[in-house]
């Protein structure tokens, strides 16, 4: 694996982190598990790669009233959860997370992470090729490709992102989270206990967004010019391809 891919343009608050040498024991956890079918709006499967899969492990929000409350899929799989907390925390040891959004070949359509608090750490584990990460940077509109096969990245899930499609039949993907409900006064304490009990690292406020960098550009006029940088970029790439050059 790499370094730690943080992306440039609006800096991210981002401590330094090794790499994990070895991601064997998460993608064997991973493959000794039943993962439910993946219920998101954003994701779709990739015809190629069979059914898409996928939850939420740790903290969640209830969406009957409001309330944090650790994932059914927790309880069901501890192994996996405290399998996955190990190798992010060796990865990356200063980062904090409650939550991780686990998938097997889901291919994600353009999005935003609504229930993030702070910055989120992914890598993609498995028998694949391609599969990158498409990542917006509202600050000066441009886009980034991103491989993350084997790779940590930082990066900040309010901004707009979509998966490059890949070849294979086994792509899982891991994104590691602080839930919009880590510091909710709803939040029972023995939930929390017994998340960090599985290993997840429970954050601060300082591992938070900080209010001033929650105001950031409309979701609706973000999306818009991220469209339009889009365009403009596979407009470029097309007519490189033909030996032309656009200013």
């Amino acid at each position: 694996p790499g370094p730690l891919w943080v992306p440039k343009g609006r800096q991210l608050r981002v401590h330094k982190a090794a790499v994990a040498d070895d991601t064997r024991a998460m993608l064997e956890a991973l493959q000794q598990s039943r993962l439910p079918f993946n219920r998101r709006d954003a994701a779709e499967k990739l015809k190629s790669a069979g059914e898409s899969h996928g939850c939420t492990l740790g903290l969640t929000i209830d969406y009957g009233n409001g309330r944090p409350v650790r994932s059914k899929s927790t309880r069901k799989q501890p192994r996996l959860v405290k399998a996955l907390c190990e190798g992010c925390r060796a990865a990356c040891p200063d980062f904090r997370f409650t939550s991780i959004q686990v998938n097997l070949n889901s291919k994600y359509r353009l999005h935003t992470d609504g229930f993030d608090a702070g910055p989120s750490r992914m890598i993609a584990l498995g028998n694949f090729s391609h599969g990158r990460l498409w990542l917006h940077a509202a600050e000066n509109n441009s886009w980034s490709l991103i491989d993350v096969h084997n790779r940590w990245v930082a990066f900040d899930g309010r901004e707009f992102h979509f998966t490059e499609q890949w070849e294979g039949s086994e792509r899982y993907s891991l994104v590691f989270f602080t839930n919009s409900g880590w510091n909710s006064k709803s939040l029972d304490p023995d939930v929390r206990s017994e998340l960090e009990s599985l290993g997840f690292a429970w954050p601060t406020k300082t591992d938070i967004f900080q209010k001033e960098e929650k105001t950031i550009v409309p979701h609706d006029k973000r999306k818009a010019a991220a469209l339009r940088a889009w365009r403009r970029q596979q407009a470029k790439l097309f007519l490189r391809s033909l030996g032309c050059w656009l200013d």
